[in-house]
């Protein structure tokens, strides 16, 4: 009697394979097992001999293994949140501790028998506060802060095996002098002054191989030609000035001899960030006529940086020859013409660039502040070169006794730009090289 459909399909369904464990024989050449005693078939037909486990531990993790596998890597994201935390709250507390104690040692005691303050420390509630303000961008900044020096050696190690191969300077590419003046960067933040100039003296050498100082001048290597746009050259003439200005302020840091010679520049000053990202061809002036001009216009901030920057170097000039005229004996008034000369240049800049950026514009552009910061630096820089030279008259008293009020001026101005340096992280650096 043949069965209905209706029976077959409530029939329990045929297993695989036969009841009991395979033997090792089929195990290890992922065979199907008859399961024959006292040898199976494979066994049987190979002549070996038929094996059998019979207490073999179940696959896959244990009970509660996975489970608990699960909260060990809950419980590291909420240690490594919790101590991201912890790091943002302390860096954000620093400045708003140390602004803090500044203001209580300058707040004179009015009341002699007033007790000291009681400090609490801050509650988590504070801290919590504290933390919401940090910005995504600076939380992802302190994630990958470990593998900012692995990155680093292998980038300069990438750059020091270019410097060995003997090439032509045809092949030398502005994406080299570019990775040059980073490190440069990231070797003065990090405290490494003395690796950070010796890598900046390699930007310079590659920049004056490549004739990056004479891009605009006639016959030069890189003048415009119809197979190289607009934002090619200006990125050449950017990466130019950013080491220019390197050369300026390490130098005057150091007190050591600059190394790109102002008098032999034929490269137009950068065009602005606007001009420059949205690709509008502007022809940009000289450094020589700017600086020089009798009635000079503001231009971008980054230009505006190395027109100071140029008065920086030029002070320090002015400091090496007074330094030989004093060894020599040669004091004279030369020294004060020359002094007065940089000295107006230097007010004229200033005034200018606060009349076209006012100081509520500045805090919104960290390029400004960096302006205004050298604006400062180059006052009490004059003020430091006459310092030490000696007073013959009394008209170099007075001018000595001015410069020193400009000075005072000038490092309350940078306490105030320093607060609002506070604001930025190394995230916010502004290297403006790029497109």
């Amino acid at each position: 009697m043949s069965s209905s459909p209706g029976s077959d399909q409530g029939a329990a369904p045929r297993p695989r394979q036969q009841p009991g464990s395979a033997c090792e024989e089929c195990r290890r050449r992922k065979l199907r097992c008859d399961r024959q005693q006292p040898r199976c078939g494979v066994c049987a037909e190979t002549g070996v001999e038929c094996h059998i486990t019979p207490l073999r531990p179940p696959r896959g993790p244990k009970r509660g293994q996975f489970k608990a596998l699960q909260n060990r890597v809950a419980n590291a994201a909420a240690l490594e949140s919790r101590l991201t935390e912890q790091a943002i709250n302390s860096i954000s507390s620093e400045p708003l501790k140390a602004s803090e104690e500044n203001q209580e040692r300058a707040s004179p005691d009015l009341d002699g028998n007033a007790d000291p303050q009681t400090h609490h420390p801050p509650t988590q509630t504070n801290l919590d506060t504290a933390g919401s303000r940090i910005p995504e961008w600076m939380r992802a900044e302190l994630q990958f802060q470990s593998i900012c020096d692995m990155l680093y050696n292998e980038t300069r190690q990438m750059l020091e095996v270019l410097d060995t191969r003997d090439s032509e300077i045809d092949g030398l590419e502005i994406e080299q002098v570019q990775a040059w003046i980073l490190l440069v960067f990231y070797e003065v933040t990090r405290s490494h002054s003395r690796r950070g100039w010796i890598s900046a003296g390699r930007a310079f050498r590659l920049v004056q191989l490549m004739r990056l100082f004479e891009i605009d001048g006639t016959g030069g290597l890189l003048s415009p030609s119809n197979t190289e746009d607009w934002v090619a050259l200006e990125e050449k003439r950017r990466t130019f000035w950013m080491a220019y200005l390197l050369d300026r302020f390490i130098s005057v840091q150091n007190g050591l001899p600059l190394t790109l010679n102002e008098q032999v520049i034929l490269t137009r000053l950068p065009a602005g960030d606007t001009e420059f990202q949205s690709v509008q061809h502007v022809q940009m002036g000289f450094l020589s006529e700017e600086i020089t001009a009798t009635t000079p216009t503001v231009m971008s901030p980054f230009a505006e940086c190395i027109i100071l920057a140029t008065i920086c170097g030029r002070a320090l000039l002015h400091k090496h020859c007074a330094s030989v005229e004093r060894v020599y004996g040669h004091t004279s008034q030369d020294f004060w013409d020359r002094h007065h000369w940089i000295n107006n240049i230097l007010t004229q800049r200033i005034t200018m660039l606060t009349m076209k950026y006012p100081p509520a514009s500045q805090h919104i552009d960290p390029m400004l502040i960096f302006t205004e910061m050298v604006a400062n630096t180059a006052i009490l820089f004059l003020y430091k070169i006459i310092e030490l030279m000696p007073c013959q008259t009394p008209s170099s008293s007075a001018n000595v006794i001015e410069y020193k009020q400009r000075a005072v001026k000038a490092a309350g101005e940078i306490v105030t730009i320093t607060r609002a340096l506070s604001l930025f992280t190394q995230a916010k650096v502004y290297i403006p090289i790029y497109a």
